[in-house]
């Protein structure tokens, strides 16, 4: 959810610069036939996509922009019957589908074939694919009402629009492709060729055609030229030339659109004549809606724009039935940037209630946050929520306001581990362990009550490094010093009255009183915005610009596809769809540099190796970072080493480089229920992995030898991408985790920062200007279908069961009954620090 509202700055130079708009008369080849409407701008095929290219060119309606509405009057010079008026809408579904709907009135007279036809209607409609991208082929019907010669008349257009650079354009169209009867004589076919070129960027654009009639030896010309030379304001000059058997005849048109917010507004002159004389034929007045902005002649100044955070940020897209799902960190962070780029916004508030980050995505926030405020702008933070990670994100703010009710909930960290062994004891459940390395304490929730002391070692200095960011933070957003921080922790929870004496807090107040404390802060009155975030923004540029893939993966690593989970599963990310999605980032031309955001605590041996060779091989023929999150470790540190570059938050947990097995023994509980197992085999190891029975001493030796091997398959990985000896990584794997920061300092990561930091490094290793914004292209992209299946989905027993519930199932099931039984590379059960 986000807020907005706003002033506007008005220019009176630019608007004393500004003419209204243009339109053209209908006299091209062919342009005296009824079917025929009015066209009332002067357009040229291959530079048109709005709903007018229902009448224009219907090859470009695949293209279409968001929803949007065009209504035009003209009016004719002379007084007297004639002029025109009419509505066009269209916008676009499923991503490449055109739609397009228009309306003509036509009281004026028009003469074809020694008959006059007058007070009519042009009603049309049309479709459009985009078949690749700026490819876009359509079609479309037109029908007559009002005059009795038209009503049995229907006329169809095609077309194809071909943007084959961001400076090059081609159309072919057709109109009266069907040649329609009218009086019992066919309407000639009219072919059109055109090409639009901008010899710099979209605000100037050159454009032209002929048009040619069939069965007639005449070809007519047209051109335009369109520019922008102030924000908002769209100038065009068009011509059109005509040559008769007697003489030459032209139309030429002048104006301008002038675009506010969502809407705009033309008027502009039209002229026509002969080789002989040139006179005023009329003008026209335009009015435009459009979902999408363009550029604004009038900007609207945003004094504080209001980013409001309720609930949890997702690490990728979660299906939802109608509309988006909850924002992903994607989402957040891609917004952020563009405030922060954004120089008529002059603050942020940041409105903190039900908000749920993780150490990570907290860090990332803040750090955008704190960008944002190095760029000169205000921030505040406004809580009424409670958590460590939420002061986290408040703690960058230069005044943090309290709800009274609220608790700031700042009483350092706390890490849990569930212990299985004592009730598989109970059931008659036995886990036998294989593992290679000191640390690798993912075995013990089901082979010990209680942590090793490896394993509490390194969780420790984990906690350790992660409480060192979280009271540094605060120390430095709220100018305390560390010790303070660390008092003020050490004595519990706080009131909002008592948050405000320690300064942790600004002040205590209600949110509907908040504007009042902004303007004392601001000293004038201040205006909140809250639809920031909802304003759609049109790329005006031909093509695809350059752009950075962004692979969404979270979840346990698994073989096969990807897939959400069920109720004890979770998501997972599948080794075949990863190397899809990277196949797809590989082979996209426009795509220049890949980025991997990884969220996982490892899984399937066997899929992380393959995931790791579908990195190695990308990075082969486009760079590819690795963004970690909340955790990238184990299996996920295997897959990341094959990357270009890792990029971990100081809070990462990392590292866990290591193997394990379990083999669960069920006779116990088998006894007890009563059940009987017989077993037929032909192989003295074919019932190996049997849960039925437990191991030999020579069967244990050979388990051992196995996950050995896969270790040291696991230290050949990492040495190769990271460029290290087997030895160094040898020393710090052995199971053990890390914290990003220590990670960083240990050579086992390259950079210290989130998404935007690995983004831009992405850019740099693929040679794209740094100051540009980006185009972003999130994988994976799930279509409509799949959208409503996963949604059907989510009404099942999942949905019911608590989220801490179901990762303590979660954690027994993956790890006592894997899908994938092979060696397994992950973390034990599920860990966060709240």
């Amino acid at each position: 959810m986000y807020t907005i509202t706003s002033r506007s700055r008005f220019n009176p130079t630019n608007f004393a610069a500004a003419v209204f708009l243009f339109a053209s008369n209908a006299l091209a080849a062919g342009a005296n036939s009824p079917t025929n409407g009015a066209r009332p701008l002067t357009q040229v095929a291959a530079d048109i996509d709005d709903a007018l290219a229902l009448e224009w060119n219907a090859g470009a309606i695949g293209l279409f922009p968001a929803a949007h509405g065009v209504g035009f009057i003209t009016v004719p010079a002379q007084q007297g019957p004639g002029g025109s008026g009419g509505v066009f809408f269209g916008g676009k579904i499923l991503g490449r589908i055109g739609y397009g709907l228009g309306a003509q009135f036509l009281p004026g007279a028009v003469t074809y074939r020694d008959k006059e036809f007058r007070d009519y209607a042009k009603l049309s409609m049309g479709l459009g694919f985009e078949l690749w991208r700026g490819l876009s082929l359509g079609v479309a019907g037109h029908f007559f009402v009002g005059d009795d010669s038209l009503r049995s008349v229907s006329s169809v257009d095609a077309g194809i629009t071909w943007r084959v650079a961001p400076f090059l354009a081609f159309a072919i169209a057709s109109r009266d492709l069907n040649e329609p009867f009218l009086d019992g004589k066919r309407l000639n076919r009219v072919w059109i060729a055109g090409a639009a070129f901008r010899p710099w960027t979209h605000k100037l654009t050159i454009a032209g055609e002929a048009r040619i009639e069939e069965n007639t030896a005449t070809v007519d010309w047209a051109t335009r030229l369109r520019a922008q030379f102030i924000r908002g304001v769209d100038f065009t000059v068009g011509a059109e030339i005509l040559p008769r058997s007697s003489s030459t005849s032209f139309n030429l048109t002048f104006g301008a659109e002038i675009s506010v917010g969502q809407f705009g507004l033309g008027f502009g002159p039209q002229f026509g004549g002969s080789t002989d004389s040139l006179s005023s034929t009329g003008f026209t007045m335009l009015a435009r809606l459009q979902r999408d902005r363009t550029p604004e002649f009038v900007k609207p100044i945003d004094d504080l724009v209001e980013i409001a955070f309720d609930g949890p940020i997702a690490e990728q897209p979660r299906p939802a039935l109608f509309g988006r799902g909850p924002a992903t960190l994607l989402d957040v962070v891609r917004l952020l940037e563009r405030i922060e780029r954004d120089d008529d916004v002059r603050g942020v508030l940041v409105r903190l209630e039900r908000a749920r980050f993780n150490f990570a995505q907290a860090q990332e926030i803040r750090a955008r946050l704190k960008a944002i405020r190095a760029k000169g702008k205000r921030l505040f933070a406004y809580v009424s929520g409670e958590g460590n990670d939420v002061f986290l994100v408040a703690s960058a703010a230069e005044k943090i306001f309290v709800e009274p009710s609220s608790y700031p909930h700042l009483i350092g960290l706390r890490g849990e581990f569930i212990f299985f062994k004592g009730l598989l004891d109970k059931i008659g459940v036995k886990i036998e362990a294989f593992r290679v390395g000191k640390y690798k304490s993912a075995v013990e929730p089901f082979t010990r009550t209680g942590m090793s002391d490896p394993m509490r070692e390194a969780y420790g200095a984990f906690m350790d490094d992660v409480y060192a960011e979280l009271v540094g933070a605060v120390a430095e957003g709220r100018g305390m010093t560390v010790d303070q921080v660390k008092a003020i922790i050490d004595r519990g929870p706080l009131s909002a009255v008592g948050a405000v004496k320690e300064r942790l807090v600004d002040a205590v107040l209600a949110y509907e009183d908040l504007p009042k404390a902004l303007e004392k802060e601001w000293g004038r009155k201040v205006r909140i915005v809250r639809d920031y975030a909802a304003r759609w923004y049109r790329n005006l540029a031909w093509g695809v610009e350059p752009g950075i893939a962004v692979i969404l993966a979270s979840g346990n690593i698994d073989r096969g596809d990807s897939g959400d989970g069920g109720a004890f599963g979770g998501p997972t990310i599948g080794d075949r769809t990863l190397a899809k999605l990277l196949d797809a980032a590989v082979r996209d031309r426009s795509i220049r540099a890949i980025v991997i955001r990884l969220d996982t605590g490892g899984g399937s041996a066997h899929a992380s190796d393959r995931m790791w060779r579908a990195v190695w091989a990308a990075r082969k023929v486009k760079p590819v970072v690795v963004s970690m999150g909340r955790v990238a470790a184990s299996g996920g540190y295997y897959l990341a080493s094959a990357a270009n570059a890792i990029v971990a938050e100081p809070t990462t947990l990392t590292g866990s480089i290591g193997i394990l097995t379990l083999k669960p023994d069920v006779t116990g509980l088998r006894n007890w229920a009563g059940i009987s197992v017989e077993t037929l085999t032909r192989g003295k190891a074919a019932d190996l992995y049997s849960i039925h029975r437990s191991l030999t001493d020579n069967e244990r030796t050979l388990a051992q030898s196995l996950i050995q091997a896969g270790y040291d398959q696991f230290l050949k990985r990492i040495a190769e991408g990271r460029k290290m000896k087997v030895e160094e990584i040898d020393k710090i794997g052995q199971g053990r985790v890390w914290s990003g920061r220590r990670a960083f300092e240990l050579k086992l990561v390259d950079k210290l920062g989130g998404l935007h930091e690995a983004i831009t490094h992405a850019k740099s290793l693929a040679k794209m200007p740094p100051d540009r914004p980006t185009r972003i292209v999130a994988y994976p992209r799930a279509g409509l279908i799949e959208r409503v299946l996963r949604q059907i989905r989510k009404f099942g027993v999942d949905a019911e069961i608590p989220e801490e519930v179901a990762r303590a199932l979660r954690g027994v099931v993956d790890r006592v009954a894997p899908r994938d039984a092979g060696p397994r590379l992950e973390l034990p059960c599920e860990f966060e620090l709240r």
